[in-house]
């Protein structure tokens, strides 16, 4: 939390002077699979089924990466976009970064739905709608550091009608396979959550 608590101020505070550029582009998509990694470890850590949720969640990396792969080529899927190189290794135009976000939002999002609803049946949807909506915030501010790039002017609808259901779809088997506990309090993974929005908003406000 406190490697992330600096890391995070930090990147938004060179983003506005205008340094180290060639070391936050080279470590975005490292940082990416490692905060990804870590919180995926902990979660785990307290799940009563934790290969289940493993396997959920390594599912959700690999649907995700190839729906990616897919709306890239295609456009079909999120709308017609393409990546840059600041993410590091691609597959099929696509960072491989990119499959651990999936987890990571997936995970983290149902994780904080799961605990603030007490592990009610809306939790899966409501992951699903946070899911979205950090997207939203997170989407001006990717495109600003030229992590990806929109055909169009605006990110269309459908990339956002895109992930609620493909985030839906995964929330809603971690949900049925109760692989979280409401009860289980892990405050770093919210705080990964939200120093993440925070990073975002930075960004978009410098």
């Amino acid at each position: 939390m406190m490697l992330s608590g600096i890391i995070f101020p930090a990147g938004a505070l060179w983003y506005y002077l205008g340094w180290f550029q060639t070391l936050r582009d080279w470590s975005a998509g490292p940082i990416l699979t490692s905060i990804g990694l870590y919180g995926v470890i902990r979660l785990a850590k307290e799940s009563p089924k934790p290969i289940t949720l493993f396997i959920i969640l390594a599912g959700l990396g690999i649907t995700g990466l190839s729906a990616e792969i897919i709306g890239v080529q295609t456009g079909l899927i999120f709308g017609e976009y393409a990546y840059s190189n600041l993410l590091g290794i691609r597959i099929g135009n696509v960072p491989v970064s990119i499959g651990m976000a999936w987890v990571m939002m997936g995970g983290f999002a149902y994780y904080l739905s799961n605990r603030f609803l007490s592990g009610n049946w809306i939790s899966p949807f409501f992951a699903a709608l946070i899911a979205t909506l950090f997207d939203v915030i997170m989407e001006p501010a990717a495109i600003k550091l030229q992590y990806w790039y929109w055909n169009s002017a605006q990110v269309p609808i459908q990339n956002y009608f895109a992930w609620f259901i493909l985030t839906l779809v995964f929330t809603l088997t971690l949900h049925y396979q109760k692989v979280l506990s409401p009860n289980k309090s892990l405050p770093v993974i919210s705080f990964l959550w939200w120093i993440q929005i925070v990073y975002f908003i930075l960004i978009i406000l410098v």
